[in-house]
């Protein structure tokens, strides 16, 4: 039996993973835009995640049997969550192909929990106290602070139309949560995961055939396996971790964890690229670790 507290350090972990592997995406996708088309990249992406889930399906089946199976209640949400992956990952790579990934990173992070908790108040009657929207304010202002930061020296803001589509991929993220939580009432957490996955390859994949032809996945290059990476490091893994946390957490909680992806990627630059934060991205990721603690906690 698990108890409380193993209970939410487990919740815990998923977010940390989930926020880690979306904030790897940004370094990995910004360089994969450069040799290939978002509709080639976001297939392969999302064919490499199907592969890497059906294999653990296959592993573990006995355990997963809920992942075969469908009611007729679980198809539109997860039809739904399918669709808005699949929308989200384009916009995001077609927004990288406008804007630098620093400024799409806050964008993101700071409209995503807003609208989750916005849509899940509305759709699902999930509430938000008072906690967590000073949690939402005191998150932003550190994640602004640390753009802020990494901008300084550049001389200019993102394009406006890279701007709007990073808009609008955090809008359609947090429409994901709120439909993820509703399919999460039928399925379990994998099988929304692979539906999702399913649902929103279903979408992509004709379009890549019909845009980019036959070989697309070839006509990338050196991003095939960038692509790859993405479908592993920051689909699959995410994902799944993510639809877990929902499942345990809620929308509101569980979104909270975007906030996270900016102070990520930072890091991931100290560790890969030995870039040490400024004392601005120190403040900043200090203030948006406190945000989402203040949303996150019960």
């Amino acid at each position: 039996m698990i108890s409380a507290r193993q209970r939410r350090i487990f919740s815990l972990a998923l977010l940390v993973i989930g926020a880690l592997g979306i904030a790897a995406a940004w370094p990995l996708a910004t360089e994969a835009v450069l040799h290939g088309s978002a509709v080639a990249l976001s297939s392969v992406r999302y064919l490499t995640a199907l592969a890497a889930l059906g294999l653990v399906l296959l592993l573990y089946r006995r355990r997963t049997t809920s992942s075969r199976f469908l009611s007729r209640r679980a198809i539109a949400p997860l039809v739904a969550m399918g669709l808005t992956v699949a929308v989200y990952n384009l916009v995001f790579l077609l927004g990288l192909a406008w804007s630098g990934p620093s400024s799409g990173a806050l964008i993101v992070s700071g409209v995503m929990p807003i609208a989750a908790a916005g849509f899940g108040r509305w759709w699902i009657g999930e509430e938000v106290v008072a906690r967590q929207l000073v949690g939402m304010t005191i998150a932003a202002a550190g994640v602004a602070l640390v753009f802020l930061a990494s901008q300084a020296g550049r001389g200019a803001w993102a394009d406006v139309v890279g701007g709007m589509l990073f808009m609008l991929g955090g809008v359609v993220w947090g429409v994901n949560n709120v439909v993820s939580r509703i399919a999460l009432r039928h399925v379990d957490p994998f099988a929304a995961t692979v539906w999702s996955v399913t649902f929103g390859l279903a979408l992509l994949f004709p379009l890549a055939l019909v845009t980019e032809g036959p070989g697309f996945a070839f006509s990338l290059g050196p991003a095939l396996w960038l692509a790859i990476l993405l479908g592993l490091v920051s689909t699959a893994l995410p994902l799944l971790c993510l639809m877990t946390a929902i499942a345990l957490l809620g929308v509101t909680r569980t979104a909270a964890s975007a906030f996270l992806v900016p102070i990520f990627a930072v890091l991931l630059d100290v560790i890969f690229l030995n870039q040490l934060p400024s004392t601005m991205e120190s403040i900043g990721g200090a203030m948006a670790i406190l945000g989402f603690v203040l949303i996150a906690r019960r």
